[in-house]
């Protein structure tokens, strides 16, 4: 959703009778009238606005920045998972990260991810319904009982989260749980689910915020090693050279000493370079730092800032290399009622394979749909035969 531009606060823009934009601060410039009727006018803006999810492909999973930045999704193992009260989590970036509820791990993370998946390009407000058996499927799991068993256990760890996440400024980014639920039922040997897009969801994955990708099949191949797993979706952001010591603390690594952890570092380090997502890696002896070189990065949204990372215990190497904006667009959002009509015309076709095809087909060929139900169901119909 592409959204409209903000009227200038800097010239007296007009309206169609020729009176001052009701949209501008009154006040005399500079005075403290202005300055708390220009906040109320910027906090009325961002109450009009209307956030919708981004699309990223269909072999990629997508994480928020702020996520990746803090310990929220952790390398613990699911029976080294605690519950917490409002503990502070280890963050870089000037982050200040408080969380209650089981410690998330990166199970979870691919939980989270698969749900977040099904719900590319809805809108805030939207409610994205599936089976427990469909994202057991997307995640690369078992469908069996004992699976979809974990999988509602894993899902109401995730709904019964509280994240609170400001900047150093103490700008809020983001609050409330990880996964508003909204119901759930029995069907037959299954179970349907419909979890709620809010707000504070769909703006931190929205086309404007910053998007980390991993690519998905190598993700599934580290299903069994937690901290390759933490690993991967920490360098998809942070390629600078970084402190053991630091990767140990916001890994949230229970390993008693560091010595320890860095020999599962090594084997971690080894895990990815054999699953391609690093083509080199070292531990600095000399100042025990880690070095590495990813196959290809690619972020989504937003502005970058080459080498963003948190301050090191001591001094690192030079900055990063700026990340490159993902070359996709966002497609129009496509609605419920068209989603609805593809799977009555289409049993059995997976329709977030077709959505995923239709706007791959609109980037292709540089094309937009203002009536984007009606030209995805004429896409559908092509798509389908």
């Amino acid at each position: 959703m592409t959204e409209q531009s903000a009227p200038s606060l800097s010239a007296p823009a007009t309206e169609p009778n020729g009176q001052k934009d009701s949209l501008l601060p009154k006040a005399r410039t500079g005075s403290p009238e202005w300055e708390a009727e220009l906040k109320a006018l910027e906090a009325a803006r961002e109450n009009s606005k209307v956030y919708q999810l981004a699309f990223w492909p269909d072999d990629k999973r997508a994480m928020p920045g702020d996520f990746i930045a803090c310990a929220l999704f952790s390398c613990l193992q699911g029976k080294d998972s605690d519950y917490v009260e409002r503990q502070t989590l280890a963050s870089i970036n000037g982050l200040s990260v408080t969380f209650t509820g089981r410690r998330l791990t990166q199970v979870h993370a691919d939980v989270w991810e698969a749900i977040m998946h099904l719900s590319r390009q809805l809108p805030e407000g939207s409610h994205v319904r599936f089976s427990a058996r469909q994202l057991l499927r997307l995640m690369g799991r078992q469908t069996g009982g004992k699976q979809r068993d974990d999988l509602d256990l894993w899902i109401n760890q995730l709904t019964a989260t509280s994240v609170v996440i400001h900047d150093e400024k103490k700008h809020q980014r983001f609050r409330g749980s990880l996964l508003p639920r909204s119901a759930e039922k029995i069907d037959e040997d299954d179970t349907l689910y419909s979890v709620d897009i809010n707000r504070d969801l769909a703006k931190v994955l929205s086309a404007n915020a910053n998007l980390f990708l991993v690519d998905w099949e190598k993700r599934r191949q580290l299903q069994q090693k937690p901290l390759a797993a933490w690993l991967q979706r920490h360098f998809s952001r942070f390629q600078k050279p970084l402190a053991v010591a630091e990767l140990y603390r916001l890994s949230g690594s229970t390993t008693k000493r560091l010595a320890d952890f860095r020999k599962l570092l090594r084997l971690a380090l080894a895990d990815l370079q054999t699953v391609g997502v690093l083509s080199a890696c070292r531990i600095d002896e000399a100042t025990d730092t880690v070095h590495v070189t990813l196959e290809h990065r690619r972020v989504m949204g937003g502005t970058t800032t080459p080498g963003s990372t948190a301050p090191a215990p001591r001094p690192i190497a030079p900055q990063a290399p700026s990340q490159t904006a993902l070359p996709l667009p966002v497609p129009p959002s496509v609605g419920a009622t068209a989603r609805a009509e593809f799977s009555t015309l289409y049993p059995g076709k997976d329709v977030e394979r077709c959505l995923a095809d239709f706007a791959a087909w609109l980037a292709k060929n540089q094309r937009t749909a203002d009536r984007p139900d009606a030209a995805f169901l004429g896409f559908a119909r092509k798509w389908a035969s």
